[in-house]
């Protein structure tokens, strides 16, 4: 019969959060501190230094001069090109055009005509006060 534990062998607690993970692990997943002292760390040994020589840049030495007819070097970098747009708004139904055929003197006419007079909210006011 197997024994149903037998999933927690190869982990370990963190002593900060309590978080299971696998034994060896320097930095725990959940809460970050780390498990290890980094000194009790076998010291690993820097690559060796490569003999190829680094390929040459192309330089022109009257870009360093005072030749006017020069030509500065193109920079080919992902910063000069335009950002693309990552959402078309082409068919959105938002419009913020103004409308110049709408008539809003007579539209301002009929609300004028439909709120009450100054003189019938006195009325009202005055006749609520005598009742």
């Amino acid at each position: 019969m197997v024994d149903p534990l037998e999933v927690f062998h190869n982990l370990e607690s963190c002593p900060n959060c309590g978080c299971l993970t696998k034994q060896g692990a320097l930095r725990c997943p959940e809460c970050g501190s780390f498990h290890t002292d980094l000194n009790s760390l076998p010291d690993r040994d820097p690559p060796p230094p490569s003999l190829e020589l680094p390929p040459p840049k192309d330089l022109d030495p009257t870009l360093y001069s005072l030749n006017p007819a020069a030509e500065l070097p193109e920079e080919n970098s992902d910063e000069d090109e335009p950002i693309v747009p990552t959402t078309l708004w082409d068919d959105s139904s938002t419009d913020f055009a103004f409308d110049d055929s709408i008539d809003y003197e007579s539209m301002k006419e009929r609300v004028e005509s439909q709120l009450p007079d100054d003189d019938d909210e006195k009325s009202g006011i005055e006749g609520d006060e005598h009742e």
